[in-house]
C-alpha cells in the first residue's frame, strides 16, 4: 500500500512539472539532458493556428521529355537523363521515335540512366557493322527488345512511354501498345504509320496527356554526316532531319564535332560530346520548374 501511495505522488509530481514548464522543455527521468522546444518555430506539418506564418503547398509539375531521334546521336540523351537524375528532376512521361524509342523504353523500365548505358553497350556490340534500318539491323533490335520486355506494354513501366505514330494523316501517341510491336513499327521506314514520314511537333498532344511542362529536344552536330545510309533510307532520313531542325519549338543540343550519325562510335564519347550543352539545358529546365512552381503554388490558408 505504501508503494502504491509513493508511486501516485511521483506521477502527480511529474504531471504538475510538465504543466508548469508550459512544454518549453521536456525532461526524461532523472537525466540532465533536455530537449528544447522552439515555440516560435513554424510548424509546417500540423494544422495552422491563428497568428502563425502562412505555409505554402508547393506542387511539382508533371514533366514530359520528348526526344526527337537523330539515330546514334540520340545516345547523347543518356547524358541528359543522367544529369536530370543528379538534379532530382522527375520525368513522368518520355517520348521518342526510331532509335530514340529504344532509349526511352530502357529508361522507363528502371528509371536509371546507368541501366540504359549498360544495356546500350550490349546492344551496340551486336549492331556493329550493321547498316541502320536494314533488315538485319531491325532484326537484332527487335530480338533485343522482345528479350528485355517480353509482353509488357508501354504503360506498364516505371515511367509512361509514348511513341508517336501517324494515323489518318494525324500524329497520335501510342501509350498502351505492346512495347516490342511499337518498337518494330517505329524502326521500319516502310511503315506508313512511321512518325518519320510526317515529323510534326506534338507538344500540345503531350499537354493533353496531363503534362504540365514539355521539353522537346534533339541531339545533332553542326557538322553532321552520313556514310552508311543510302538510297531510299538516306533520302527519307535526310528529309526528316531537315524538318526537325527547322522547328523552332524543338530545342537543339548541339556539338561542333564532325559526326557520322549512322556510325555507332563510342557511347562515352557521344555522351561527353554534349556534356556542357546538357548542363545548360538542365539548368534551363530547373528554372522552368521553379517558375512553374511559383505560378502554381497555393497557400494553405487561402483554401480555408
Amino acid at each position: 500500500m505504501k508503494l502504491i501511495l509513493i508511486l501516485s505522488i511521483l506521477l502527480i509530481g511529474c504531471s504538475s512539472r510538465i504543466r508548469n514548464d508550459n512544454l518549453s522543455t521536456v525532461t526524461f527521468g532523472e537525466a540532465d539532458e533536455q530537449i528544447e522546444i522552439d515555440q516560435n518555430k513554424k510548424n509546417i506539418y500540423g494544422p495552422q493556428v491563428e497568428g502563425e506564418d502562412k505555409t505554402e503547398l508547393v506542387r511539382y509539375p508533371v514533366i514530359a521529355l520528348n526526344i526527337y531521334s537523330s539515330l546514334y546521336e540520340t545516345i547523347g540523351s543518356v547524358e541528359l537523363l543522367k544529369q536530370f537524375e543528379e538534379k532530382k528532376i522527375n520525368i513522368s512521361m518520355i517520348s521518342s521515335n526510331g532509335f530514340g524509342a529504344v532509349i526511352a523504353v530502357l529508361y522507363a523500365k528502371m528509371k536509371s540512366a546507368s541501366f540504359v548505358e549498360w544495356k546500350l553497350f550490349a546492344l551496340l556490340k551486336e549492331l556493329d557493322n550493321k547498316v541502320p534500318y536494314s533488315r538485319d539491323w531491325q532484326k537484332i533490335i527487335n530480338k533485343f527488345v522482345k528479350n528485355e520486355f517480353k509482353n509488357l506494354k508501354l504503360n506498364q513501366l516505371k515511367t509512361l512511354v509514348l511513341i508517336p505514330e501517324v494515323k489518318n494523316n494525324k500524329i497520335t501517341l501510342n501509350s498502351t501498345g505492346k512495347i516490342s510491336d511499337a518498337i518494330a513499327r517505329t524502326l521500319n521506314l516502310n511503315n506508313r504509320e512511321n512518325f518519320i514520314s510526317k515529323p510534326e511537333n506534338y507538344d500540345e498532344i503531350l499537354k493533353n496527356q496531363a503534362a504540365d511542362l514539355v521539353s522537346s529536344v534533339y541531339f545533332i552536330s553542326t557538322n553532321t554526316k552520313m556514310h552508311q545510309l543510302a538510297g531510299y533510307e538516306l533520302g527519307i532520313y535526310s528529309a526528316y532531319l531537315g524538318q526537325i531542325i527547322n522547328k523552332s519549338e524543338v530545342k537543339p543540343i548541339q556539338s561542333e564535332d564532325k559526326v557520322y550519325i549512322d556510325e555507332i562510335g563510342v557511347i562515352s564519347e557521344r555522351m561527353e560530346r554534349y556534356k556542357k550543352q546538357v548542363k545548360d539545358f538542365t539548368q534551363d529546365e530547373i528554372d522552368s520548374i521553379q517558375k512553374w512552381q511559383e505560378e502554381n503554388t497555393t497557400n494553405l490558408n487561402d483554401q480555408n
